[in-house]
């Protein structure tokens, strides 16, 4: 599985995997992304500023997710333990979606790797995510690949539907990554 930036060429194939995730959202009963956002032009900006990576299997398109930079709303006010760091600068998960074809098929814990590593390469160490209440699928996956729930935090009054988001932060060990570069450039 190849995991690389977006580009234009791929919306057509990502609009597809983001209805077919909003249907399994909507089939759960989470109101997550039920209506309208993310859209079309949601992810055309995603792809323009770079942000958004895909998964590629041999069948084609298997996932993508969106990794910013960007400080986000609501993400300085914590209802819980509060983030793990008290760092300025972290990285965003978010918008991660899997196509029908490849649910079950670790993609999602791919993609997961994958952002870890980008943080690495930028050494950046904290790497968040929020996700509704509702959704269990994505609450145990970022509890599998390692991160710890941090507290509530309210998207506040544009967000569509419930903007109480439960928030998960995991520490990425920037040396780890800096070594194994080390060590395979040496090979």
């Amino acid at each position: 599985m190849e995991i690389k930036r977006a580009d234009f060429e791929n919306l057509n194939d990502l609009k597809v995997i983001l209805e077919q995730a909003r249907i399994r959202l909507g089939c759960l009963g989470i109101d997550q992304w039920q209506n309208g956002y993310p859209d079309a032009d949601t992810l055309a900006e995603d792809i323009r500023l770079r942000r958004c990576r895909l998964a590629r299997s041999e069948s084609g398109i298997a996932g993508f997710y969106v990794l910013s930079r960007s400080p986000e709303t609501g993400y300085d006010q914590v209802d819980g333990t509060g983030w793990l760091t008290e760092d300025s600068e972290y990285l965003v998960i978010h918008r991660l979606a899997v196509s029908d074809q490849a649910v079950g098929s670790g993609v999602a814990k791919r993609m997961m790797q994958d952002a870890a590593r980008q943080a690495g390469v930028l050494s950046i160490r904290s790497l968040r995510a929020d996700t509704h209440r509702g959704n269990l699928p994505m609450q145990r996956l970022l509890v599998r690949e390692g991160f710890a729930y941090c507290g509530l935090i309210d998207l506040g009054p544009d967000c569509l539907g419930d903007p109480i988001r439960m928030a998960y932060e995991k520490i990425v060990d920037v040396d780890e990554f800096i070594r194994r570069k080390l060590d395979i450039a040496e090979d």
